[in-house]
């Protein structure tokens, strides 16, 4: 998939209860906002058991209407996601966001093997989820748009839903210029 600014907002787009999907194997380049967006929100059905692995994203999130999207965006219902061996490069964004703010589901993800490289914010960024495993990633270079503000991996509370259950292991935090901290 190729993209180009202005031309589209996410190469592959997953909505209201889209379940047992497999995304794999796709090259992903030049997006305004996700490479690979999974939306669920409101009265729409969570979604369940997507795995999202083995792709390759370029040049993402390069919209300026919403700069903190991910090149892998997880967002409002959702529960056994996996998200691994991806390689992410060049984000204007986050490299991979996972965000249950507003919703009842928001559970069991887990993000192994991925490369994320030069993302303008967070490396991995986890809002409000409950339940996650990070393990074996590596991290290069986040916050490279705002030097220092930003680390590689980031755990938030967000509408009073806190971020809990969760255990990183393996992961290698790379950053000699750019990124202050490995977890904020």
């Amino acid at each position: 998939f190729k993209g180009s600014t202005g031309n589209g907002r996410h190469a592959i787009y997953i909505s209201s209860g889209s379940s047992y999907n497999l995304i794999s194997g796709n090259r992903i380049e030049s997006f305004d906002f996700e490479g690979i967006s999974q939306f669920s929100q409101g009265i729409q059905n969570p979604c369940i058991n997507n795995t999202y692995c083995d792709n390759i994203i370029t040049d993402t999130a390069k919209s300026s209407l919403n700069p903190f999207t991910g090149s892998i965006g997880i967002y409002g219902k959702f529960k056994d996601i996996l998200i691994s061996n991806n390689q992410i490069i060049n984000s204007l964004g986050k490299g991979i966001v996972v965000d249950g703010t507003g919703s009842t589901v928001y559970e069991n993800v887990i993000i192994d093997g991925n490369t994320v490289k030069n993302s303008a914010a967070f490396g991995i960024d986890i809002i409000a989820s409950h339940n996650i495993l990070i393990t074996n990633n590596r991290i290069y270079e986040s916050s490279f748009g705002n030097s220092g503000v930003y680390g590689n991996i980031n755990l938030v509370e967000s509408g009073g839903i806190g971020v809990n259950n969760v255990l990183i292991s393996g992961c290698h935090s790379y950053g000699s210029t750019f990124a202050r901290s490995a977890i904020t």
